[in-house]
């Protein structure tokens, strides 16, 4: 049940699409703060954690993405490699010499054994590594195995556990940080014969001192006649004002599950409702300044903003959607935001090759926040029977670190086809330009 409860929240927050009703009215949000102890919302424990101001100087260093490549700094970016016998290393990408390595300045060790700074035992589940220009954390994610956060230094020195989840407990993708603390979504399902709770918290840590305190608590109780995995709650990111989570609460139909954006302001533990939507509707996404939405108006697909200091929504483009000639609503998504850009990922032909594949292609956009300028960006990989865009993974002064190249070969052994991944820089002008002039990466294999 779990597993499968997992899944479907997964693919339905990577589709992104829901939103927002057609009437007009809809796309006004609703800036009253929500009763904290309101079951539509969610509780706090608000006597045991009054509120008090925190840190508000957050970055996302983890994406709300199940599928996480890697994480970076200003220095450079970090990786997990997972090995034939289920262990994994921490892999670094330094930046100013273009190589990558092993996160172990011992040039003696074997990098197989608990004492080396780059290894994690065989374990089950997932592990994440994320980066800050002070400290790197590994977040191990798994409901069968221990779950925890290790906080370490840049070189992976001084590794130690900062938060440990109690059984049943696992972390859900996204993490944010400040140079104090660090917030994320902690999730616990337990069940007996006659009912079924599930809970949902995002949680903030000290990094220094492992004081720990709930934001924002959200507990679903089920006697069985109701099936609790029908609503499910995603840490999206943040904006200038506060911590973005979605709530999704399934229907009977596709058309009838709903999505609802808040924002936790910092310093508060009172959610404030920013829109709601039905799926196949609209898409959001949080960046900098606020909330981005692609709206489904039928013939037309308008993207914009909603401020977030001011409430107003803006509209950067009527008709997304005859620039780019996607197949249907689902098949463009907003990908990321770099700077001022919000790029989209557009499937946009399918097609019979001579192999008898089914040939996907995709394309990509820029649009400008501020100046609604649209360019297509033509840079692509192609593997798997599908024409990809290059894929951005981090992106430090004026410059991207991209999946420059990806190779596909077969298995020898006869299993699904091998991809090799060649990361590159490319200057933002010239990813932009879609001018693929890289600087390639010395990996490790």
């Amino acid at each position: 049940m779990r597993r499968e409860r997992l899944i479907i929240c997964m693919l339905a927050l990577f589709l992104l699409s829901a939103c927002s009703s057609n009437n007009a009215d809809t796309m006004q949000p609703d800036s009253v703060y929500q009763n904290n102890i309101s079951e539509s919302v969610g509780t706090s424990d608000s006597t045991e954690n009054p509120e008090k101001e925190i840190d508000n100087s957050y970055n996302m260093i983890l994406p709300c993405e199940e599928n996480v490549y890697g994480s970076g700094n200003d220095s450079g970016f970090y990786r997990i490699r997972k090995n034939s016998d289920g262990s994994r290393n921490i892999l670094f990408t330094d930046y100013a010499t273009a190589q990558e390595v092993i996160l172990c300045s011992n040039p003696n060790c074997t990098h197989n054994v608990e004492s080396c700074t780059s290894y994690i035992p065989a374990t089950n589940g997932q592990i994440w590594v994320a980066a800050t220009d002070e400290n790197i954390f590994v977040i191990y994610s798994s409901w069968y195995g221990e779950s925890k956060i290790e906080i370490a230094d840049l070189d992976g020195t001084n590794r130690n556990v900062i938060y440990t989840f109690k059984s049943g407990c696992s972390p859900r993708p996204g993490l944010a940080a400040s140079k104090e603390s660090i917030v994320f979504l902690e999730e616990e399902l337990s069940e007996n014969d006659s009912a079924t709770t599930q809970a949902q918290s995002l949680v903030e840590v000290n990094t220094s001192t492992g004081e720990q305190r709930v934001l924002y608590n959200n507990i679903i109780h089920s006697d069985g006649s109701t099936p609790v995995a029908t609503e499910s709650d995603f840490f999206l990111g943040i904006d200038a004002s506060g911590f973005i989570l979605k709530k999704i609460i399934a229907g009977d139909l596709p058309e009838n599950q709903t999505h609802t954006v808040y924002r936790l302001p910092y310093g508060s533990q009172k959610l404030e409702k920013i829109i709601s939507y039905n799926y196949g509707e609209m898409q959001t996404a949080p960046f900098h300044d606020g909330i981005a939405y692609l709206k489904n108006n039928n013939a037309e697909y308008e993207f914009g903003y909603i401020d977030s200091k001011t409430g107003e929504t803006h509209i950067v483009c009527s008709d997304l959607k005859g620039i780019t000639s996607p197949y249907s609503f689902s098949d463009i998504f907003i990908r990321r935001f770099l700077g001022d850009w919000a790029i989209f990922n557009v499937m946009q032909d399918v097609r019979i090759a001579e192999n008898n594949d089914i040939e996907l292609t995709y394309g990509c956009y820029a649009v400008n926040m501020i100046t609604s300028e649209i360019k297509e960006l033509k840079l692509s990989n192609h593997y798997n029977a599908t024409y990809i865009p290059v894929e951005v993974y981090a992106q430090f002064d004026n410059r991207l670190l991209v999946a420059a190249d990806v190779t596909e070969s077969k298995d020898p052994d006869g299993g699904m086809n091998i991809l090799k991944t060649s990361l590159g820089i490319i200057s933002m002008e010239d990813y932009l330009s879609s001018v693929d002039k890289y600087t390639f990466i010395a990996m490790q294999q």
